[in-house]
């Protein structure tokens, strides 16, 4: 038996180097091995790399000449397997042909593509039909869901509660809300998490089933109200005695604020769910606490009072002091806990809810998930014969190789063990590598537990192979290395604690209060030789009203810039890496601004990012969208206003100063057309009627060549990526423009254009996306997010209720605050607040070791009274500023020593300049300056008769077609008379109808129900088969638009959206109705609906 090889490789440290030697080790043990070794990372771009380095390593290993002899991996491989130059040589060209020739057997890539390749081979045992197809856009699945879910509230009581309680909610935090896009960013954040994915079918029955949640909240609501009303009682009573005994509650020690008024307080009726009254003293506080048994402290020694006091002490008050502060210590655990259940029940509710629509819509769409994918592939696995799994689908693993495993998570990992476990029974190699302190995925359900602990664990009797720590930095200079090793050493064991002080005597694991520094135990890197050097700067800026930390940055940022500049730096050398997107956006419109203004400097401040690539930033692209809208609705005097303006202003380059808009926007509303005969291009303004009839794609190619929008150079880019979005949405979606349209402003403007790495710009990067990339200069402006899970967000835990009668449900959600630690989810609070302390300092580790000569930091000083260690820049502050440090690590640099206390800055080394380098791919640049865009001219097409449908003499008819289409579809959705208003909202937000049309669709439909025999029709009493299919003995099948069914009584309804009766109508209905007699229905009749005369026609 093997054991598991487990490399803990640090940042720089050479993991895909050493990734590749072992991959190249098992090809050179067999040759055909590539087929038996599966290799999975986490991203695209990773598995594009590692294929790379292993097809080039032994590309160069058969060409070794060609090299200079100098390839990685030839004298080692040379020596290990005894091979001549000519045998390695011919070995690894007879490896690399075998592989370029069987490429589909070599088997690198992403964990989510494995999943699907075997999850494809099971569709049978999974429930999928074949051909279905992998929606990787959980956006706009998760859209759908949530619009379903919203068209359902009038008709559901128990959603709607729980969505107003969702809304009070938000009210109560101070947030405003929007009901769509709550719902939206509450089931994206938490539907996908694991522990909601893994719900048992006991738990997901429970959920669906309504009576059992109003049970179970009645339960616990009940508990809340005993507990409340108790304590009110005690209050009461004890304020009884005071007051038939003669006495107030000032006659006692203290007067108003006496241990007396904890009775006033408990009686007062008031929401004990609400803050403020736990701040007037509903928990019994130290002088509380010290009145009990304790008659000397009833009353001071200048009393007029004592034996009144003393009498009502011995009559009973003191034992009822007692008895409450006992009745609050015994039962506010259970208090508290249903409390912070009780609060985010609602949150069950939605999510159960957007859980069943969304499992509604992949089933009705032979939709799966990419999401899914670990969760279906657990419950194949489990306690399955897993080599026959992978022997299904054509592979027979034996070898397996897990990068970036400190992102796996525990579904995956559980997956994934039992193969590994086999493969090591065989003799066979295996091996994970990963790193704990570069774990920030946790959102994407990565667990960095699962390194730490987990798989010695798990492997406990096959042994575990750590004994090659790769301990040596390749990528940045001595000085950013011996900064990080002392630096993260002290943080991590400072920041544990923290961590340790806030659970003070909490029963919780004893691991827990070491887990953190256990993390970064291995953080000590090496140098090699050839890297002396770098340079770190650290420098902490006030934050007060007067000073504010932005303006700070904005005041040092360009200098460093320009401090880079002069020391030989190319732009695409500089990375600026941010927390979030929003800083991002910041700092990038910052340096355009700051751009803009300093044109005659020999410095430039070019940045790239994702936020300056949005397709939506681009005034090319608005003003297609402008356009667009105008086609969906010609009323929108504003938008039509805007189009004037945004030509005029921006394309064309005609002066147009505001009073000529204000003039241009009043005469606009009823003469719009006349104003874009002036304004706009005649080939626009004279052909309006027949753009309306070109498909979404055709439309946009005649936009763009009506406004000669592709003359802008600039733009390209964002027109191709923008055409390439249109074309693909009508590919998969609708030529609808409405729908395109509500799909953009959703997630359309989330879509950036692709940049080239090489381009000469500053990079402005998220944290999260520079894992695993590296950079000359790295600047981190703001070195200020909180150590803890940010407050302003709130967050929900899922917890396993332990006690009864919460563990009715075996999942909970919670809200993440410190009033937790007075439920029965204590630990999941304090494993929470570990799991988020690691988290934030994972992100510093990850941003401070991107860098390779350069390292910038701005921070915020320390300005809370008490000093406290709240975010990033305080722990900073701390480890720079401490004289411990110097006894904390002797074989590294005393940080202190680098730190000037009158200027706030760390700096450490100096910033030397560097060589240009040389392209040396030998690649060229290439603009395109010139985009070509054809119109519905110049293309090649298909000629159909149903385009006749669409000429300019046919105009009415294309419009009486698309309004049968649309009242087809209303009525396909109505069932009964309540659900006509529900039906044409779903139309309406489908994007199918505007506003106008809703209403007037609305009140024809309800206009056609007054009559009694269409009344009837859409009565509850009838089953109702609307749109269903009949399966014909022959195999051919038809839906008739309507059936109804009472026992053997079954009528059978054809709607008709138009004026002509046809024969053949006749002939369609009266087939149904045999259809239905050969099924065995007694008495069946059979109707014509002409709808638009509302004439009924049976037959």
């Amino acid at each position: 038996m093997s054991k598991l090889n487990v490399y803990r490789a640090s940042a720089g440290s050479g993991k895909t180097y050493r990734l590749t030697e072992e991959y190249l080790r098992l090809l050179f043990k067999s040759n055909l091995s590539y087929k038996n070794i599966l290799a999975v990372t986490f991203t695209h771009k990773a598995t594009d790399e590692m294929k790379t380095r292993i097809i080039e390593a032994l590309y160069k290993l058969s060409n070794v000449e060609k090299f200079n002899n100098d390839v990685d991996y030839y004298n080692e491989f040379k020596k290990e397997f005894n091979l001549s130059d000519k045998a390695i040589k011919q070995k690894s060209s007879l490896i690399l042909a075998r592989i370029l020739h069987d490429y589909s057997r070599f088997s690198v890539g992403t964990i989510d593509s494995f999943f699907q390749k075997v999850i494809r081979a099971f569709v049978r045992e999974i429930g999928l039909q074949y051909g279905f197809n992998v929606e990787l856009d959980i956006d706009k699945v998760l859209s759908t869901a949530v619009d379903n879910l919203i068209l359902d509230i009038d008709n559901d009581n128990d959603l709607k509660k729980w969505l107003l309680e969702f809304i009070n909610d938000k009210i109560k935090d101070g947030n405003s809300w929007r009901i769509y896009d709550d719902i939206f960013k509450l089931s994206k954040s938490e539907i996908f998490k694991e522990d909601f994915q893994l719900l048992g079918n006991e738990l997901a029955n429970k959920l669906s089933n309504r009576n059992f949640l109003k049970k179970y909240l009645s339960e616990i609501n009940n508990i809340k109200k005993k507990f409340e009303n108790d304590l009110q009682e005690i209050g009461e009573k004890g304020l009884k005695f005071i007051n038939d005994n003669g006495l107030t509650v000032e006659d006692f020690s203290h007067g108003k604020t006496s241990f007396a008024n904890h009775f006033r307080k408990l009686s007062i009726k008031k929401d004990f769910n609400k803050s403020e009254f736990r701040k007037q003293g509903f928990v019994p506080g130290k002088r509380v606490l010290d009145c009990q048994d304790f008659l000397e402290k009833w009353y001071s020694s200048s009393s007029t009072k004592k034996e009144e006091i003393t009498a009502v002490y011995n009559l009973g008050l003191n034992k009822l002091l007692v008895e409450a502060v006992q009745y609050y210590y015994s039962n506010k655990d259970k208090y508290y806990t249903a409390k912070e259940i009780y609060q985010q029940f609602y949150t069950l509710g939605i999510l159960a809810d957007v859980s069943k629509k969304i499992n509604e819509y992949c089933k009705e769409n032979n939709i799966f998930l990419i999401s899914n994918s670990a969760v279906l592939l657990n419950k194949i696995i489990d306690g399955s014969d897993t080599p026959f799994i992978y022997e299904k689908i054509g592979n027979y693993y034996k070898h397996f190789m897990i990068d970036e495993f400190q992102d796996t998570s525990r579904l995956q990992w559980n997956n994934f063990k039992p193969l590994i476990d086999n493969s090591l029974a065989n003799n066979n190699t295996s091996l994970v590598v990963g790193d704990v302190k570069q774990s920030i995925y946790r959102w994407r359900n990565g667990d960095w537990k699962l390194l730490s602990q987990q798989i010695n664990k798990d492997f406990h009797n096959q042994g575990i192979d750590d004994s090659k720590p790769l301990k040596t930095n390749w990528r940045s200079k001595k000085n950013i290395i011996d900064f990080n090793n002392s630096f993260f050493n002290y943080a991590a064991n400072f920041l544990q604690n923290v961590y340790n002080q806030n659970v003070n005597d909490a029963e919780i694991d004893e691991n827990y209060k070491t887990q953190i520094a256990n993390a970064y135990k291995d953080v000590f890197q090496n140098t090699p030789n050839t890297k002396q050097g770098g340079y770190i700067n650290v420098s902490f800026f006030e934050n007060t009203k007067e000073n504010k930390f932005d303006n700070n940055i904005e005041e040092a940022l360009p200098k460093v810039i320009e401090q880079l500049q002069d020391n030989n730096y190319q732009l695409n050398d500089i990375s600026i890496l941010v927390r979030t997107s929003k800083e991002a956006e910041k700092i990038s419109n910052f340096l355009l601004k700051y751009k803009n203004e300093h044109l005659n400097t020999k410095y430039k401040y070019d940045v790239i990012s994702n936020e300056s690539l949005y397709l939506k930033n681009s005034f090319i692209v608005r003003f297609i969208l402008l356009i667009l809208k105008y086609f969906v609705n010609s009323e929108d005097n504003i938008n039509n206003a805007n189009i004037v303006y945004q030509y005029n202003q921006y394309i064309s380059n005609n002066e147009f100063d505001n009073d000529k808009f204000n003039n241009i926007f009043l005469e606009i509303g009823e003469k719009h057309q006349e104003v874009f005969s002036k304004f706009l291009p005649h080939e626009f303004s004279q052909n309006i009627n027949k753009l309306k009839h070109l498909t979404l794609y055709e439309l946009v190619e005649n936009i763009i060549n009506i406004f000669k929008l592709n003359n802008f150079d600039a733009e390209i880019s964002f027109l191709q990526a923008f055409q390439n979005i249109v074309f693909n949405f009508v590919k998969s979606d609708s030529s609808d423009i409405s729908l395109f349209l509500r799909w953009w402003d959703e997630f359309g403007i989330k879509e950036t254009i692709k940049s080239s790495d090489e381009q000469k710009a500053i990079r402005i990067l998220t944290i999260h996306k520079s894992k695993g990339l590296q950079f000359k200069a790295v600047i981190i402006p703001y070195c200020n997010w909180a150590i803890d899970n940010d407050s302003k967000h709130s967050k929900n835990i899922w917890c396993k209720p332990n006690s009864e009668p919460f563990n009715l449900l075996d999942l909970v959600p919670v809200k993440y605050s410190q009033k937790l630690t007075d439920t029965i989810f204590y630990k999941d609070y304090f494993n929470e607040k570990l799991q988020a302390y690691v988290d934030n300092i994972n992100l510093l580790y990850v941003a401070f070791t991107r860098a390779e000569n350069a390292l910038f930091a701005f921070a915020p000083l320390n300005s809370n009274k008490k000093k406290e260690v709240k975010n990033m820049g305080d722990l900073a502050l701390e480890v720079i500023n401490n004289k411990l440090i110097k006894n904390f690590s002797q074989e590294h640099p005393n940080l202190e020593d680098y730190w000037n206390d009158e200027t706030k800055i760390f700096s450490m080394g100096s910033i030397s300049s560097i060589k240009a380098e040389t392209n040396k791919k030998g690649t060229n640049d290439f603009c395109f300056n010139k985009y070509l865009s054809n119109t519905d001219k110049n293309r090649l097409r298909l000629k159909f008769h149903s385009n006749e449908f669409f000429s300019e003499v046919n105009i009415d008819s294309k419009s009486h077609i698309n309004k049968g289409t649309i009242m087809h579809k209303i009525f396909e959705y109505i069932y009964t008379e309540k659900d006509i208003e529900t039906a044409v909202n779903k139309v309406y937000f489908e994007g199918k109808i505007d506003d106008k049309e809703k209403q007037e669709i609305s009140t024809q439909i309800k206009q056609l129900f007054k009559d009694e025999k269409i009344k009837k029709w859409f009565s509850p009493e009838w089953t109702i088969k609307n749109e269903t299919d009949i399966l014909l003995s022959d195999g051919n099948v038809r839906r008739p638009d309507r059936v109804l069914i009472a026992g053997s009584e079954a009528i059978v309804i054809d709607y008709k959206f138009v004026n002509e009766e046809k024969p053949e109508y006749i002939t369609q209905v009266s087939n149904y109705v045999n259809y239905l007699l050969k099924m065995g229905y007694e008495n069946v009749k059979g109707y014509i609906w002409y709808v638009n005369q509302n004439k009924v026609l049976e037959v």
